[in-house]
């Protein structure tokens, strides 16, 4: 099976990060669900209750982030997470920097990342 296959067939559920609009300080993050994940087009009518002051992050015991916070979805079902990543890094698990190039995925589904030295 070719990598773009792979891509294809993996499902990529709707998040939305919600940020403050002068200031741009991280509020939270939401994960949608899907009610009918086998069509292919999806209709999402949400009510999104913005909290007036930052939310309280929910740090995730599983500390697999190496450069950013591994965190908690303010909704939905306790325990799914998600790494938010420090500026300049990206990837799963906040992995590949900014001036690195992500050249695949591996087996485990982690990126193959060729980045500079110390690095």
């Amino acid at each position: 099976m070719q990598l773009d296959q792979k891509v294809q067939q993996k499902k990529y559920p709707p998040y939305i990060d919600i940020y403050e609009k002068i200031s741009l300080v991280y509020r939270t993050s939401l994960l949608i669900s899907l009610k009918f994940s086998f069509l292919p087009v999806h209709r999402i009518a949400l009510e999104i209750n913005i909290p007036h002051t930052s939310h309280k992050l929910q740090i995730c015991s599983n500390q697999q982030s190496v450069h950013g916070a591994c965190i908690q979805y303010s909704n939905g079902s306790k325990g799914v997470t998600f790494c938010k990543c420090n500026q300049g890094w990206s990837g799963q698990y906040c992995t590949c920097s900014s001036d690195s190039l992500c050249i695949g995925v591996l087996a485990n589904n982690r990126l193959l990342c060729v980045c500079p030295v110390n690095k």
